[in-house]
């Protein structure tokens, strides 16, 4: 059942409470939807709560809301002013499942104060302390509006908001949170507030010392939440030490948050929902990761915030979603894990980091500001005294100019950062003593130049860069002048050669004496690419053999890279490389259809090297293989790659090639070798050879079915395919020449299956025995097989006989008229199976034993016809008394003779 109000229930009325105190009441139901104010219930009615003490009431059941004050229904509106709730607990015996996180809650709100379906609560100036629910451990909000105001909560508790909680299940949930202090509540989202999807609005409150596991002091769980102008101070928390967000989107704007701490992200922790950090004091953070912002999945936007003076051990801002950080002033924030860093974006995440300044993030040990982030989009950032590292993997470069060296070389910083170096100078350390003048770097370029009138014959240099402000880490590069010798070096080339074959490069290496330089090192190469070393001999000159590899214009470059007594020389050349030609030889191809032949094509140069490389392709009689498999479809081409001068390939004779005749093969060229087409061969296609055997009975009766079988065997020479006889191959029968056929005319075609086609034929009744002449009538069946593979005419005959059918003759009646001396017979005459006989029986009549004869004494013969006898007007004039009646049939080409008396006479006087 339902409960409502331990002590009060008001509805639909104006209700004003005032200096009450209200101790251990309670409301227990086992209603799931809703059991009420362990106090106070108000329904849909108006009330008024003006310096009141709430002591350890409770409200219990499966669901449960306001352990002390519940509101309920949308028109009903609580206000509570300069109030005290201590103790206060909403229990629920039952649990659900909260849709927004891994947790099971208990279905109670509101350890305090609880606002259900649709009311309105506000609570100004109160104080909270010791209170518990599930959510809301002081104040709960479920789809409903609660303005909570000016007050002060102290050591709450709750699963979601310790202190305040905000759930939307069905309806709409509103929670504005105003100008509140709360201190050591705790939770397990939220130990101040907790958003658990609805809206809320958190402004100007000072949260301290509160702890959750996740969202120290806030948490939003698929909700729209602004949060504003608050002091978050020294929360802590697993997951957001001072705010979590998860699957909602949550707006940080104008708070100072400071010195909160979790595990990951000490300020803010964003899970797979929409965050923007913005004009935010974040300072003095803690975390082991994201000690200020941890983004796990989702966006964060994080602009124009002061964030300084936090540590964490692998990072302070961590990204492994989606973060901006635009316009930020990031300072004296450090990580106390080596290998970690301030900014630290997961590989293939996305962050932009643009427009900020980042001053003295780093123990001056180490470059610790950002890690090698990939995906970035890194400008118009500042970078002071942060020590970044720095590199300078080219050598200096060394030129003489008017007896002025000049050494150029460039220094940069890690590319993460996009940018230069921009600050420091370099001094110069020549043979253990310092130049006089100091070098300014400009833009990572740094440019020396020393007169030659400094420098001895062998000069050992060092270049030492210096940042006085630390922003970048010190480095030296070092450098070798000599006082050299001018040298000239040739060189010739063959002008056109084919791929493949050697070109020799030769020529020499003089000084500017014109005396030659033996023993020198040369390197050769060839398109930029390639690089051949090789020494000059006693005579200056230097030969090596090239074996070429890319047409056309090849360049050819050789250097003399100097040494301590010359200087380095260089010069070009070009020649030309052209394709090899080829030759195409294929097999010729005899088979038969239904059977695997291969195609073969041998491709060669003109030397008659094997080639490799290039596509092939076959064609019959013009038309191109595809890549079916087949010479006759639509098909993108069918294409074989060249591997040690040979393509093959096998498939099987296809009716379609019965009249191929001309096989050639294309090849498309390669990077080495032309085109070409090669020859036609021939290309014979036979179709296949088949014999048949047909069997029947010897000899059958009328009205039977008897079966014709004919056996088929593929006597292809040298055939493989054991089955093609039996694919789309089928056998007509013919009776006595006649194409046996179906009840609707069409001719009967039997399909064969394993290597066999039956035909079950009904031998009708009335088929003749003998051809009238006494001579047996042969039946000839002839099968035919049909298949376009195999050759025509391919038939086979065999013969069956028909024995006579013996007859039955059945009287139905026999009238005689003994005034006019006529008789009247009918019935009728079957064959052996009792079915009516077929055409026409001539048969004669006896009474008492006498042949009924005409006036020449000839016997008479009656017709019967399909069987019926209907004999009428038989002139009987010569009987004197009527004993029996017989019919007589004599032998027919179907049928035997046959006879039958009756003495059952109707007689008429």
């Amino acid at each position: 059942m339902y409960a409502y109000g331990g002590a009060i229930y008001n509805r639909n009325t104006y209700l004003t409470l005032n200096n009450c105190t209200f101790e251990n009441n309670s409301v227990s139901g086992n209603s799931l939807f809703g059991n009420l104010g362990g106090a106070i219930t108000n329904n849909d009615g108006f009330v008024d709560i003006i310096n009141c003490t709430f002591i350890n009431n409770t409200v219990s059941g499966p669901s449960s809301y306001g352990g002390a004050v519940a509101t309920y229904s949308s028109s009903a509106i609580t206000r509570i002013f300069n109030s005290s709730f201590s103790g206060n607990k909403a229990n629920a015996t039952g649990k659900t499942d909260d849709p927004y996180s891994n947790v099971q809650l208990e279905s109670a709100f509101g350890g305090a104060v609880g606002t259900y379906s649709g009311g309105l609560s506000i609570v100004d100036n109160s104080y909270f302390a010791n209170n518990t629910a599930g959510s809301g451990g002081a104040v709960g909000n479920v789809d409903s509006r609660t303005v909570v105001t000016n007050n002060t909560f102290i050591n709450n508790n709750a699963t979601n908001g310790g202190a305040v909680g905000g759930t939307r299940v069905y309806g709409t949930a509103v929670t504005n949170v105003t100008n509140n202090t709360m201190i050591n509540n705790t939770a397990y989202n939220g130990a101040g507030v907790a958003i658990m999807a609805g809206s809320g609005n958190i402004i100007n409150n000072t949260m301290t010392c509160n702890n959750a596991t996740n969202g120290g002091a806030i948490a939003n769980e698929n909700g729209i939440t602004v949060i504003e102008g608050n002091q978050l101070v020294n929360n802590t928390g697993i997951y957001g030490g001072a705010i979590a967000s998860q699957f909602g989107s949550t707006n940080i704007t104008s708070n100072n948050i400071t010195c909160n701490n979790a595990t990951r992200g000490g300020a803010v922790a964003n899970d797979n929902s929409t965050v923007i950090i913005t004009n935010n004091i974040l300072a003095g953070n803690t975390a082991d990761a994201g000690a200020t912002i941890y983004t796990l999945t989702g966006n964060t936007t994080i602009n124009a915030n002061n964030i300084t003076s936090s540590n964490g051990i692998t990072s302070v801002i961590y990204n492994n979603g989606s973060t901006i950080l635009d316009k930020n002033y990031v300072f004296n924030n450090t990580v106390s894990d080596e290998n970690s860093y301030v900014v630290y974006s997961e590989t293939s995440t996305n962050i932009n980091v643009t427009g900020n300044s980042f001053y003295n993030n780093t123990d001056f040990k180490r470059d610790m500001l950002f890690n090698d982030f990939s995906s970035q989009n890194t400008t118009n950032n500042i970078y002071i005294s942060n020590y970044l590292e720095t590199s300078s993997p080219d050598d200096v470069t060394i030129t003489l100019n008017d007896n002025i060296y000049t050494l150029n070389y460039t220094i940069n910083i890690r590319n993460v950062y996009n940018d230069t170096v921009r600050t420091g100078y370099v001094k110069v350390n020549i043979n253990g003593e310092y130049y006089t003048e100091q070098f300014p770097v400009n833009n990572g370029n740094v440019t020396v130049t020393i007169p030659k009138s400094s420098l001895t014959f062998e000069n050992n240099i060092i270049l030492e860069y210096i940042s006085e402000d630390k922003s970048y880490q010190p480095i030296n590069k070092t450098a070798y002048i000599e006082i050299v010798k001018d040298t000239t070096i040739t060189v010739i080339t063959n002008n056109t050669v084919k791929i493949g074959s050697n070109v020799e490069i030769q020529g020499e290496l003089r000084d500017e004496d014109n005396d030659i330089v033996p023993n020198a090192e040369i390197t050769i190469s060839v398109n930029d690419d390639e690089t051949i070393k090789v020494i000059t001999d006693a005579n200056g000159k230097y030969s090596v053999n090239y074996t070429t590899k890319v047409l056309g214009t090849n360049n050819v470059t050789v250097n003399y890279n100097g040494n301590k007594s010359y200087n380095p020389s260089t010069n070009k050349t070009t020649f030309n490389v052209e394709k090899r030609a080829t030759i195409i030889i294929i097999n010729p191809v005899k088979s038969v259809i239904g059977e695997q032949f291969t195609l073969t094509a041998y491709v060669t140069d003109i030397y008659g090297d094997k080639v490799n490389g290039g596509n092939l392709v076959f064609k019959l009689n013009g038309k191109t293989l595809r890549n079916d498999g087949s010479f006759n479809s639509t098909e993108a081409p069918l294409k074989f790659k060249v591997v040690d001068g040979v393509v093959t390939y096998t498939l099987t004779a296809d009716l379609y090639l019965r009249n191929a005749k001309n096989l050639s093969a294309s090849y498309s060229g390669s990077y080495n070798y032309e085109a070409n087409t090669s020859d036609i061969t021939t290309a014979e296609i036979a179709k296949r050879t088949a014999q048949i055997t047909v069997t029947t009975i010897n000899t059958t009766k009328q009205d039977v079915d008897i079966e014709f079988t004919a056996h088929l065997k593929d006597i292809t020479p040298h055939g493989t395919n054991m089955t093609a006889i039996n694919e789309d191959g089928y056998v007509i029968f013919k009776l006595n020449g006649v194409t046996l056929k179906d009840a609707s005319g069409k001719v009967v075609k039997v399909k064969v299956e394993n290597n066999t086609a039956k035909y079950t034929y009904h031998v009708p009744i009335g088929m003749a025995s003998d051809d009238g002449k006494n001579n047996t009538r042969n039946y000839t069946v002839e099968a035919v097989y049909q298949n376009d593979i195999f050759y025509p005419d391919t038939r086979n005959t065999t013969v069956f006989h028909v024995e006579k059918s013996p007859i039955n003759i059945q009287f139905t009646k026999v009238i005689i008229d003994n005034t006019t001396k006529t008789m009247n017979i009918t019935g009728n005459i079957t064959d052996y199976k009792g079915n009516l006989l077929v055409g026409v029986n001539k048969v004669c009549v006896k009474v008492n034993n006498a042949t009924i004869r005409d006036a020449e004494n000839n016997t008479i013969f009656y017709t019967v016809r399909n069987g019926i006898i209907d004999i009428k007007d038989v002139n009987v004039t010569k009987a004197k008394t009527f004993n029996d009646v017989m019919v007589v049939s004599g032998d027919r080409q179907a049928y035997l003779e046959g006879r039958n008396t009756t003495t059952e006479l109707t007689i008429k006087n």
